[in-house]
Formats: C-alpha cells, sequence, structure tokens
C-alpha cells in the first residue's frame, strides 16, 4: 500500500534536512503576517535559521514551550499575544533583544504606549506624515498612497523618519532606553531597602 504524499501546507517546515547542511526554517507569509504578535515568530525563525537550530531546540530556547505549543502559535492556532512574561523574557534572551521590543513584536503593547498621552500619536499622525512628504531629501521618496496606507505603516515611516534625521514629529515620547534605565533604577532602589 502506498502512502499518500501530505498536501504542502503553511506550517513550519525544516528544509534540507539532511546530515551537514543547515536548516532552514520557513518565514512567516503576508497574510501570516497579519495575525496579533506575527512578527515575534518571524524573528524567532530568523534566529533559529541564523544559529541552525531544529524544532525542539527552537521551543526550549525561544519561548520555553514545547515544540506543538510553538507549532501551534506558528499556524496562529494558539496566540503569541497572551504569552506570558516569562516566555516573553525567554525570547527577549534568544533574541538578545529588550523585552520592551519582545511586547512590541508579540503586540503586546503599541507604539502609543510609549507615549505620555497616547492620543498624541494620533493626532500628530497625519501632520507628521506631511512633513515626511514635504522633506527635501526623503519626501521625494515617499509615495502619495502613504496617507491611505495602513495606519501601522504610516507609524512605522514616522519612526524611521524621526529617527534617520533627529527630527520629533510625535512628541512625548519615552524613549525605551529610559523606560529600560527606569526600571533598573526602580529595581537597584528596592534591592536596597530589602533587609539582608
Amino acid at each position: 500500500m502506498q502512502k499518500k504524499e501530505q498536501p504542502k501546507t503553511a506550517t513550519i517546515r525544516a528544509l534540507a534536512a539532511l546530515p551537514g547542511r543547515q536548516v532552514k526554517w520557513e518565514l512567516l507569509t503576508d497574510e501570516e503576517l497579519s495575525r496579533p504578535g506575527a512578527t515575534l515568530i518571524n524573528l524567532i525563525l530568523t534566529a533559529a535559521t541564523d544559529r541552525g537550530i531544529g524544532m525542539t531546540k527552537i521551543a526550549k530556547e525561544a519561548l520555553d514551550v514545547s515544540p506543538s505549543y510553538f507549532a501551534q502559535l506558528r499556524s496562529g492556532a494558539k496566540p503569541v499575544d497572551g504569552l506570558g512574561d516569562k516566555h516573553i523574557a525567554k525570547a527577549a534572551r534568544f533574541l538578545r533583544m529588550p523585552v520592551v521590543s519582545v511586547k512590541l513584536a508579540a503586540d503586546q503593547l503599541k507604539m502609543e504606549d510609549f507615549y505620555a498621552v497616547p492620543a498624541a500619536f494620533e493626532d500628530y499622525l497625519l501632520p507628521a506624515l506631511h512633513r515626511i512628504q514635504s522633506h527635501p531629501e526623503f519626501g521625494p521618496l515617499v509615495p502619495p498612497k502613504i496617507l491611505k496606507a495602513d495606519v501601522a505603516i504610516q507609524k512605522c515611516l514616522v519612526l524611521l523618519y524621526e529617527e534617520a534625521t533627529g527630527e520629533v514629529l510625535i512628541p512625548g515620547r519615552v524613549p525605551k532606553k529610559a523606560i529600560v534605565e527606569r526600571h533598573q533604577s526602580l529595581v537597584r532602589t528596592r534591592i536596597r531597602r530589602e533587609p539582608s
């Protein structure tokens, strides 16, 4: 009796599993990337490919979950944005990124969360895009469709522009570095207050 060939699916596949060949993970498709938290899974898959690690190791080292649970996160059967702090911290160590960045990739935080007044982001977004379009160097590169683009793309463009030029288009953002420094200061203060 002949086995039926399994149809190709969008699930995780390790390609080229022959000895001496590097493990290469299939990244998420554009459609899959629209799911909450999918960016984190893509970052993990990219790092796993770079390090040549397999499914069991990626699940344990990246998120401290079982391979089947990681496959469910990858496929969208389990919500990535529902991962707990322990898993996010593990992913941060695996990716060598700040926890805040991992939470952003997992859609547990939004860019607006970095602003003292989150509504300011929405109020300033359109004027910021107009400013970018009028910039002598960057403006010609920005398509007019940006004003009708997905808000996430617009936000990304504004943040990239701010990083590239040093110009602040949306006031009130607290930089990630300041958040990390404040957290470390609070931890040091707490340690000093605790009795030995």
